[in-house]
């Protein structure tokens, strides 16, 4: 592509349409093939700044959109790191991708999930940990009962066959947590969830206020192993299906 092209760098579709293609096949790429492959795309982009902010933005759009099936937060941290290392962009932009990468380091696939106190009825506390340790899978799931696209991926939890065997089985704990601390929002939405998941608050709303974890769009879904390491990062329903169902099988 020539970046120097700015009709095309402000064609959205040709844009989404290349894009769309080229992250397709990072997938199939080694760890560090797809590093070599930002590196290389993001140094053509310094064409011109118009050129390299697009190709920020595509990254952002297909990688980090609740709704994109691309969505991959470790490859899109390659583009935060690979822009936080050039002198390229504007000190204001450079904030914006510390502030990001932040994010993404936070509770990072791969890492020890953080651990933190859970409210639950008639004023118990209990915390991820103590739920988790005698878990084999644990789904962390934070939810606003007041999301109507909650209610919407929490009904299609609640009907994935996969998950429900899972969780009949002792294989897979759920663990719901309303973040934001409003004690009568979390009351008023009992009954949503089914009985066989935790279903808890985060007291003063400790998890938002103390930015434990990175919450970008409610639902957020992690899964963690046994040991609490997290496996999957703001999954999509597709990853989680996947995962549960290959983890079954191999047992």
């Amino acid at each position: 592509m020539d970046f120097t092209d700015s009709l095309k760098i402000r064609d959205d579709r040709f844009m989404e349409n290349s894009f769309k293609r080229y992250f397709s096949v990072f997938p199939y790429a080694s760890a560090q093939d797809a590093e070599t492959a930002v590196a290389i795309l993001m140094d053509k982009a310094r064409a011109t700044e118009e050129a390299y902010l697009r190709v920020l933005e595509m990254a952002e759009l297909f990688l980090t959109s609740p709704n994109s099936y691309m969505r991959d937060e470790e490859t899109y941290y390659l583009f935060l790191k690979g822009a936080d290392e050039s002198d390229f962009p504007d000190q204001a932009l450079k904030a914006r991708i510390r502030e990001r990468i932040a994010d993404v380091m936070k509770n990072r696939k791969g890492t020890k999930a953080a651990d933190f106190k859970i409210g639950l009825s008639e004023g118990r506390i209990t915390s991820l940990y103590r739920e988790t340790a005698k878990a084999g899978l644990t789904m962390l799931l934070f939810h606003d009962p007041e999301c109507s696209h909650c209610h919407e991926i929490l009904n299609l939890l609640k009907e994935m066959r996969p998950l429900s065997e899972a969780v009949a089985s002792g294989r897979l704990r759920v663990v719901a947590v309303y973040p934001y601390g409003d004690r009568k929002i979390w009351e008023n939405s009992s009954g949503i969830l089914p009985l066989s998941w935790l279903d808890g608050y985060s007291p003063a709303g400790e998890i938002e206020r103390r930015e434990i974890y990175s919450l970008p769009a409610m639902p957020v879904i992690y899964l963690l192993s046994s040991d609490n390491t997290v496996l999957l990062k703001d999954a999509s329903l597709p990853q989680v299906e996947a995962f549960i169902s290959e983890a079954s099988g191999s047992q």
